[in-house]
C-alpha cells in the first residue's frame, strides 16, 4: 500500500482555556486547566489529563474542558476516549469551538481508519465518517486549510484501500483459477492413465483364458504324434494287458499248463521287441537319407 497512506493529519485545533465568573470555582478550575495546558505544551499528556479531569469535576458542563480532555486523549492513541470527549464538548454553543470540535474528530476517525486498515471494509466506514467531519467543519469555516488538506488525504486513502482490494480479489482469482487449471490436469492425467491401464488389460488374456488355450492346443499335439509312434504305444498296450495274469480264474492250472502259458508269453514279448527295434531302425535309415539331401 501506498506511503501517502500514512501522512501526517494536519495536528489537533488548539487548546482552550476556561473563563468562570463564579469566583468559588475561578481558582481550582482556571488553574487545572492552566497547568494542564503547560504539560500537554510538554508533550506530558497524561499529567495533563489528569489537571483537565479535575477541573472536569468542578466543571462537568464546560465544552472547553471536554474539548481539552479530547486533545490529551488523541495525543495518548485512546482514540475512544477522544470521541467520547468531544462528542460532549460538541454540546456548546459557540460556532468556532464546533467547528474545531468536528474538525479534531474528523482526525479521530481517520486515525482510526489506519488501525483498521488490515479490514477494508471497516477503515473505508471510518474514512467515510472523517470526511464527513471535515466538511462539516468546512461548511462552518470554508477557509480552514487543515480540514481541505485531510479531507483530501482521507479520499486518496480510500481509493488506495479500494484498489488493493481489486488487487486482491484479481490474485485470489488467479491463484483459484491456477489451481482449477492444476486439478482438471491431474484429473485428464488419472483418467488417461485409468484408460493405458483398461486396453493392456483388454490385450492380455486372463489367467483362465490362457488355461483354456492351453488345453484347446494339447490335443493337436497329440494328433501330431508318429503313427508308427502309436501303433508301438497300441501294441506295448496290448503286450502289457496280456502278460498281466487274470485277476481270477474259475480254475488252477496244471504244472505243465501254466508252462505253456508263460512259454507263450514270452515269445509274444519277443516278437513285440522285434518290432519296435525293427520301428527303430527304420526311422533311424529315414533320418540319415534326410540329411544326405
Amino acid at each position: 500500500m501506498s506511503k501517502t497512506m500514512y501522512h501526517e493529519l494536519k495536528k489537533v485545533s488548539w487548546l482552550l482555556c476556561i473563563l468562570v465568573s463564579t469566583p468559588a470555582f475561578a481558582n481550582s478550575a482556571y488553574e487545572a486547566v492552566q497547568q494542564g495546558n503547560t504539560l500537554y505544551q510538554q508533550e506530558q499528556y497524561d499529567g495533563a489529563a489528569k489537571h483537565y479531569a479535575t477541573a472536569a469535576e468542578q466543571l462537568p458542563d464546560a465544552a472547553e474542558v471536554h474539548f481539552n480532555q479530547g486533545n490529551a486523549a488523541y495525543k495518548q492513541q485512546d482514540f475512544a476516549k477522544a470521541l467520547e470527549h468531544y462528542h460532549q464538548a460538541l454540546q456548546t454553543a459557540d460556532p468556532a469551538l464546533e467547528t474545531q470540535t468536528k474538525y479534531n474528530l474528523g482526525n479521530v476517525k481517520y486515525q482510526q481508519a489506519l488501525q483498521s486498515v488490515a479490514k477494508p471494509q471497516e477503515a473505508v466506514a471510518n474514512l467515510k465518517n472523517a470526511m464527513t467531519y471535515y466538511r462539516d467543519s468546512l461548511d462552518a469555516d470554508p477557509k480552514h486549510p487543515s480540514a481541505r488538506y485531510n479531507l483530501e488525504l482521507a479520499h486518496k486513502l480510500i481509493q488506495q484501500i479500494q484498489q488493493q482490494q481489486q488487487q486482491n480479489q484479481n490474485q485470489n482469482q488467479e491463484q483459484n483459477q491456477d489451481q482449477n487449471q492444476q486439478s482438471e490436469q491431474a484429473q485428464q492425467d488419472r483418467e488417461s492413465q485409468q484408460n493405458q491401464q483398461d486396453r493392456q488389460n483388454q490385450e492380455q488374456p486372463s489367467e483362465s483364458e490362457r488355461a483354456q488355450q492351453d488345453q484347446e492346443d494339447q490335443p493337436e499335439q497329440e494328433s501330431q504324434q508318429d503313427p508308427s509312434d502309436q501303433q508301438a504305444n497300441a501294441s506295448q498296450d496290448a503286450s502289457e494287458e496280456s502278460t498281466s495274469p487274470p485277476e481270477s480264474a474259475s480254475q488252477e492250472l496244471t504244472p505243465e499248463e501254466a508252462e505253456q502259458l508263460l512259454n507263450a508269453i514270452r515269445e509274444r514279448t519277443r516278437e513285440t521287441d522285434r518290432e519296435r527295434e525293427q520301428r527303430r531302425r527304420a526311422r533311424m535309415r529315414a533320418t540319415r537319407v534326410d540329411k544326405d539331401w
